[in-house]
């Protein structure tokens, strides 16, 4: 199915948004996600509506959520409201004013001959709407299945000979260099580590309600300048 899909002309950025809409029907969640790490930034791929694409773009802003710690278990998770609240307040508070989920789930992507790590989020509105669910067998039936659609496809040499598949070349990835030159400029302006700036840069996303990627392409557009960034963060 997915290589009759990429065929079409102009469609293949929309990989990922299919895979994420085949979860949710696939597997009656309310919700799913795609993401990727990208130079040890997590990258938002697909989402199955916008819901789902806030909820992908509060981890990435925030720099914590269940992604991160699927990836860093190496093995699926699901996290309840209650276990939300404790790890991670400020992401929870922010999912739920912003989102009807309650409840996530975390299905690692970890292919071995490619330098990609990922992870499929599922995302339920009832708080014990993920209980039901056999992660470990979801996860053995549908991740394989997600990372041959994606990593499988036709791919492009990139520098030093690296073969990365052409979706990348969509918005997302776009968005996620803006980052790391904003990052840059922060760090050049005020001789910062790259995680300070990072930080700085969340920092300032949240005191403004802006994702990350807002931040970012602004900096890099020259309608926000790195002062003032700076500025907001000596407050």
């Amino acid at each position: 199915m997915s290589r009759a899909f990429v065929q079409q002309p102009g469609r293949l950025e929309l990989l990922p948004d299919v895979l994420a809409q085949a979860c949710v029907t696939v597997l009656g969640v309310s919700g799913a996600g795609i993401s990727m790490m990208l130079d040890d930034l997590r990258v938002p791929l697909g989402s199955s509506d916008q819901l789902a694409a806030c909820a992908e773009q509060l981890q990435v802003t925030l720099g914590e959520g269940p992604c991160l710690d699927a990836l860093g278990a190496r093995r699926p998770q699901v996290f309840d409201p209650a276990t939300m609240a404790d790890r991670w307040p400020d992401f929870h508070a922010e999912v739920v004013r912003l989102t009807p989920f309650r409840a996530f789930a975390s299905l690692p992507i970890l292919p071995i001959d490619v330098p990609a790590v990922g992870a499929v989020d599922l995302y339920a509105i009832s708080g014990d709407g993920l209980d039901e669910l056999a992660l470990d067998e979801v996860s053995a039936a549908i991740v394989p299945t997600i990372a041959g659609c994606l990593f499988e496809e036709p791919r492009v040499a990139l520098d030093r000979g690296t073969l990365l598949p052409l979706w990348l070349g969509n918005d997302a990835v776009t968005h996620r260099m803006d980052v790391w030159i904003a990052v840059g400029t922060v760090m050049d302006l005020a001789q910062l580590t790259r995680n300070d700036a990072l930080a700085d840069l969340r920092s300032y996303a949240r005191q403004h309600e802006m994702t990350l990627d807002e931040v970012a392409f602004q900096i890099a557009e020259g309608r926000l300048s790195a002062e003032l960034v700076l500025t907001e963060r000596t407050r």
